[in-house]
Order: C-alpha cells, then structure tokens, then sequence
C-alpha cells in the first residue's frame, strides 16, 4: 500500500492542522477575553457562584464566534502559512469584537429596559437565554456572508462590517417587533420588564424567532451574487433581500403556529403562564420556517 502524499496533499494537511489549531485557540481564549472586558474571574461565576446564566451567555458567544471561524474556513486557502495564520486571526479578532458591538447595541439601543450584563452576572436565566439568541444570530448571518463574499481581503472585510451594520438593524427590528406585539396583547404590561423578572418561556420564544429570522437572511446569500465591482450595490440587494425573506419566515411561522397550536391560547399559555413547553413549540417553528428557507434558496 503506497502511503506517499505528493506536495499538494502535505501543503493541504499543513493548512488544515493550522487552521485547526488556530481556530481552537481562538475558542479557548474567548473564556479569558470575556472575563477581562467584564472584569470578573470566569472561574468563579461558573463553578464558585455556579452562576449558569453567564455559563449559558459565555456558552452563546463561543458558539458564535465558531460559526464566524467555520465561515472563513470555508474560504480560500491563504498564499502561505503565515498568510493563511495572519486571515484567520484577524477575522477572528474582528468577530469577538463585531460579537461584543452586538452585545452593545442589543444592551444600550434594543432593550434599553434590561441591564443585560448586570442580570447576566445575578444569575437571570431569561436575559442570558436573550442575550445568547442576539449572539448566536449575529454569528449565523456572518458565517453566511464570509460564505458568500470572494475575492478581494480588504473589499470583503468592508462588506463583512456593513453587512454587520444590516444584522443588527435586523435583529433590532425582530426585538422591537416582540416588544410592540407582547404590548398589543397584554395591556398595562412589557415585555422587557417580563424578561428581566424571569420570563423564561417569553426568552424561548424569542431565541426562536431572532435564530429563525438570521437563518431566513442566510437563505438570501443563496439569491444574490456578490459582486466586488459594485459592492455597495450587491450589499444593497442582499439587504432588500434579507428583510423579504425575514418578514416571509415571521408570516409563514405565524400561520403555520395556528394549525400546530390549534386550540391553545399562546397568549395565556406563554405569556401569562410562562409555559416553556409551549413557547419551546414556538421558537422551533421560526427555527424550521428558517431552515426550509436555506435548503429551498440557497
């Protein structure tokens, strides 16, 4: 048996091992960045405090930042082993720091009513559970559009950023919708105040809903061809795009929640009742509207 590997096949394993490698390291070191910006001890929330929300949190963004890693994976190979170590960590920086801006704009913009990391840090399972839906959204859209942009490192970086900028206008949208829509049905109460007093069964539904919509804006990558001559252009249809398919996933899911939950009041059972059961049946119904829509279009 001739186990001999020509230059091209020890050039592919050198590569695949680096970027193995790499990719772990960035993994593992998000642990002590978090603590760090943070500034509390890692060690001491998860096994001290057995504080499981900033578990679930931390948990949430080293999901995320992997999705972003399996994206530039995906990718070209770099020209040299130093290129190829240089792209992985630079996109990895950038994606704890995009992760972190996300954390921000969902803190300080979105749900201005929740301190988020303050909860977080006291333990409240409904924020971490929030928080890790934004995160993990923001990781799925990025992981698609890496997947989707060629060519040109500093072009596809720029579109990567913008495209930032249209997830968290998204993801804004799908929360203040939550917002408005919990307002409608239950006078005299809101839902940010729900979430920040435990509301587990309203945090579910939510998860479900923002993961369903970044998947359905994963399917427009699968629509629209990225062109670096007209970047702004195909960034703007790609938005468009998105949004239709966002409001398409949030339309089907609504009507497909009426025939599955026939018969249940939703509105009593989730967000009254905090009724995990019934909101975990809703979150996984945004979840496959959003599924069907990639294996469909993309």
């Amino acid at each position: 048996m001739d186990f001999s590997m020509d230059f091209v096949e020890i050039w592919a394993w050198q590569i695949t091992v680096l970027d193995f490698v790499i990719s772990v390291m960035l993994v593992v070191g998000l642990r002590k960045l978090t603590g760090l910006v943070a500034n509390l001890s890692t060690t001491e929330e998860l096994s001290e405090r057995d504080n499981f929300a900033f578990g679930v949190s931390l948990a949430g963004a080293i999901f995320a930042l992997t999705l972003m890693l399996t994206g530039v994976l995906s990718g070209d190979e770099g020209t040299s082993l130093v290129n190829e170590a240089m792209l992985l960590i630079g996109y990895g920086v950038l994606g704890v720091l995009l992760i972190k801006i996300g954390r921000i704009v969902l803190d300080r913009w979105v749900l201005r009513g929740v301190e988020i990391q303050k909860e977080i840090k006291n333990a409240n399972l409904s924020v971490a559970l929030v928080d890790v839906a934004n995160v993990v959204a923001t990781g799925i859209i990025l992981r698609a559009v890496l997947g989707w942009i060629e060519g040109d490192l500093v072009l596809g970086l720029i579109a990567l950023v913008m495209a930032f900028v249209v997830t968290q206008l998204l993801l804004s949208l799908v929360s203040y919708s939550r917002v408005i829509i919990f307002s409608r049905r239950n006078k005299g109460r809101d839902w940010q105040k729900e979430i920040a007093d435990g509301n587990s069964a309203l945090a579910l539904r939510y998860m479900g809903h923002v993961i369903g919509a970044s998947l359905a804006v994963t399917a427009a990558s699968g629509l629209v061809i990225y062109n670096e001559q007209d970047l702004f252009y195909s960034l703007l249809i790609w938005a468009v795009t998105a949004i239709d398919l966002v409001v398409i996933a949030t339309l089907f899911s609504f009507i497909a929640r009426k025939f599955i939950l026939k018969g249940i009041d939703v509105v009593a059972e989730v967000d009254t009742q905090r009724n995990v059961g019934v909101a975990t049946i809703e979150a996984v119904i945004y979840l496959s509207i959003g599924l069907l829509l990639i294996a469909l279009l993309a």
